[in-house]
């Protein structure tokens, strides 16, 4: 899968397209931040396109990735403590069953000094009566909300930035966290 181009695993669909501009924008994003990691966790990858761009711009990276299932689940990533020094995610907390704990996990398996780097559509905003229904709940935390959670966690939030748009309004956001 590393070897295949980044569009090889692309659904043609106005979703697949904004989806590509979020991991896009968040690999530049982390790419900016002036790291060089040696070994990249992708949680909830998904097929695989946002390991594959992130594979492009550190190519010296060990890369690797897991999804939702019963052998890697963000709840209990099936890897050492402190593994990792770049974990990155795109869009995928409303799929674990425990956000908490898959940040606790993220933070167990990220070295000292590493960085975690997530894209998410959460509710600030405009968006925020959208995901006030049942099922959406864990999108709709403020920042300081969310700050309180990762350092819960073990880690520490010390970067913000829009990522994409959506019809001119903001839409999805990074937060970076690092494990002191």
């Amino acid at each position: 899968m590393i070897g295949q181009s980044v569009g090889e695993c692309r659904e043609d669909s106005g979703v697949q397209r904004i989806r590509d501009r979020v991991e896009q924008s968040l690999v530049d994003w982390v790419g900016a931040q002036g790291i060089r990691p040696q070994a990249v966790l992708d949680v909830g990858g998904g097929t695989g396109t946002l390991l594959r761009r992130v594979g492009l711009r550190f190519p010296d990276a060990g890369l690797t990735g897991v999804d939702v299932s019963p052998h890697g689940p963000a709840e209990r990533l099936p890897f050492e403590d402190e593994t990792f020094d770049l974990v990155v995610s795109t869009v995928c907390c409303h799929h674990r069953r425990s956000p908490d704990k898959g940040l606790a996990e993220i933070g167990r398996v990220l070295r000292p000094g590493g960085r975690f780097c997530i894209a998410e559509h959460y509710a600030a905003g405009w968006l925020r009566p959208f995901f006030a229904v049942p099922g959406n709940s864990d999108r709709g935390h403020t920042r300081e909300e969310l700050t309180r959670r990762y350092g819960a966690a073990g880690l520490k939030v010390d970067r913000w930035q829009l990522l994409d748009r959506l019809a001119g309004l903001p839409f999805s956001h990074g937060i970076g966290a690092v494990k002191p």
